[in-house]
């Protein structure tokens, strides 16, 4: 390369030469950038305390959802992981976020149908009631009475969620690019994959399980999203971090692992009452004295075992107990008698319009376990 005066010693006229100065361009990488160049940025990170914080959960716990991040939900089959990412999706709704969510396990119309009593708050149609329908037209009646509830549920629905709608296999590179298409067509900050295991992989290729998680975690920071991929648990005595499936590079490349844990044996002395009541082996009384001790045991417990980038103390490892409300499917912190062992109503009752907060707990409960 000729350094400029040799460029004008062989004759090039000087014309030309200013030419070429003004159309010269830097060829210093685009992404080397000076500190200064961030000021924007620098400035909302110090002063906008949303931008730190991200997203509080539903519960009393030191846990964040900011974009930008990957969490690896975990835990053993039936631990009721999809059941609470859905809830914090709801809730996530509720505060203004847009989700995608890819149930590969189940139709779309089941994760619809979930969601809807989710986000209403229980049932939209009470089955006692329609079992007690004598004939066609006091069903109709009943059907007839409850749709504003459930139209108004999925309109709410409709201004938050899209469903990814295949039940099955998907190659993780075909979703990878719907996921971008449906940043940029429909502003979708938070993306569900459950699960991993559905992506085209084989249980075995280590190395395309860690090319894919790699590349989501890159997209969740260039699209600016959140990406929750729910991954199973491995059949060992291991737990927590250790006990995730695949490669290596799926715990490496995460910035929150959480876990959801089921507390099964309340659930099947649960099952052994309620079959002990039926049969005539115990008396109500002796049922209802021993339904209220269980009751108080916690359901589960949702486990937080790694935040990369969280900010402030007792957030490496912790765990929260939590109480299910079975018609609202969703999950409290506080056990039975406390005044905070409620669902939530996030569909307003006076404005079918009014959207984003979700409104105050009512008094009473509807929940049956």
């Amino acid at each position: 390369m000729k350094d400029d005066n040799a460029y004008l010693m062989d004759g090039t006229p000087p014309e030309e030469f200013l030419k070429c100065l003004d159309s010269a361009r830097d060829f210093a990488p685009e992404k080397v950038r000076n500190a200064a160049d961030f000021a924007d940025e620098f400035e909302r990170a110090w002063t906008n305390e949303e931008f730190q914080a991200g997203i509080e959960l539903p519960w009393e716990v030191p846990v964040r959802i900011r974009l930008s991040e990957l969490t690896v939900w975990t835990g053993v089959t039936g631990s009721g992981k999809s059941t609470l990412i859905q809830y914090l999706m709801t809730w996530l709704m509720a505060h203004g976020e847009r989700t995608l969510i890819a149930s590969l396990e189940t139709k779309a119309v089941r994760t619809l149908k979930r969601m809807s009593r989710q986000a209403f708050g229980g049932v939209l149609i009470p089955q006692g009631a329609l079992k007690e329908c004598k004939n066609n037209d006091e069903r109709d009646q009943l059907m007839a009475r409850t749709k504003p509830d459930r139209d108004r549920t999925l309109a709410w629905m409709g201004r938050k969620l899209w469903i990814y709608n295949h039940a099955g296999i998907v190659k993780w590179r075909e979703l990878r690019d719907d996921m971008r298409w449906a940043r940029r067509r429909h502003g979708i900050t938070q993306f569900v994959i459950d699960n991993f295991m559905r992506l085209g992989i084989p249980k075995d290729d280590y190395a395309q399980q860690a090319d894919a998680i790699t590349a989501m975690a890159a997209d969740a920071q260039d699209l600016e999203v959140h990406i929750h991929a729910i991954v199973h648990q491995n059949k060992s005595d291991r737990s927590g971090k250790l006990a995730i499936s695949g490669a290596q590079e799926i715990i490496g490349n995460a910035h929150n692992i959480m876990e959801v844990w089921r507390n099964e044996e309340k659930g099947q002395k649960l099952s052994d009452l309620w079959g002990k009541l039926k049969s005539g082996q115990m008396e109500a009384k002796e049922f209802n004295e021993k339904r209220e001790v269980l009751e108080r045991q916690c359901d589960g417990k949702f486990i937080w075992r790694k935040q990369r980038d969280a900010e402030g103390e007792n957030t490496q490892d912790g765990s929260k107990m939590l109480w299910f409300l079975w018609q609202a499917q969703q999950y409290v912190d506080h056990p039975p008698g406390h005044e905070a062992y409620r669902e939530w109503k996030f569909i307003a009752d006076e404005k079918p319009e009014e959207e984003d907060l979700p409104h105050e707990p009512p008094t009473e409960t509807t929940d049956t376990h």
